[in-house]
């Protein structure tokens, strides 16, 4: 077939065109694949624990861990109050497990996020996201969210092998599904089962009318 000099510069520029544009999305893809995985590591010859058999604790020493352990602070008095009644009322109908995951899970997203099925819908607590901004290509904000699970849902330390499979697992499909383990996980399912109510919050004295703790002895710590 003759092409006329005209026409065969024209296939010559559309050629380059559609080349240009396959290198740009070779290499839009293959960046995309770096910035997807450069938050996996290797997590051989670390060591790991199997599920541990927590031993039992009142619901007030539970909600005081998991509010430490979320956000690195003791929990207030209302927080705690309000927590002990839930697990009450949960444990005299049977869905204490169900309360127990909503409440530490709650303490990471919002209850939009937790009630929602899918593992897409996730926001943050408006105090976490504080503590740890949401970022899953940075490993060391990863890191840190999967060790705030472990003392939140576990409360313990995190053993260094889990700690870098769920980062590993969380690098790959999202902070919510992290949290959705290790609510189901067996070790949570073995804390649960040991609470008991040991009565109100402790120190918990209400503040005097005037609102003035400290003038009245009671002091920062006891009051809510």
């Amino acid at each position: 077939m003759h092409i006329k000099p005209k026409s065969a510069g024209r296939v010559v520029l559309v050629l380059s065109a559609i080349a240009f544009f396959l290198m740009a999305a070779t290499s839009f893809a293959a960046h995309n694949c770096v910035a997807q995985t450069s938050c996996q590591q290797s997590c051989d010859g670390l060591p790991s624990l199997p599920p541990q058999s927590p031993p039992p604790r009142s619901f007030d020493d539970f909600t005081r861990r998991a509010y430490a352990g979320a956000y690195g602070r003791f929990a207030t008095c209302d927080e705690r109050r309000a927590e002990y009644s839930r697990l009450v009322d949960a444990a005299t109908t049977g869905t204490l497990l169900v309360e127990a995951r909503r409440f530490v899970a709650t303490l990471f997203m919002t209850q939009a996020s937790d009630d929602a099925q899918d593992l897409t819908t996730y926001l943050q607590t408006n105090e976490y996201q504080l503590r740890n901004p949401q970022d899953n290509t940075d490993r060391a904000s990863i890191e840190s969210f999967i060790a705030d699970l472990y003392r939140a849902f576990l409360q313990r330390e995190p053993d260094p092998g889990g700690q870098c499979f769920w980062s590993n697992d969380v690098c790959s499909v999202g902070r919510k599904h992290g949290i959705r383990a290790f609510e189901e996980s067996i070790e949570f399912g073995n804390l649960v089962n040991g609470l008991f109510d040991g009565g109100p919050p402790q120190g918990c004295i209400p503040p005097p009318p005037d609102g003035d703790c400290r003038q009245h002895g009671f002091f920062g710590k006891l009051c809510p």
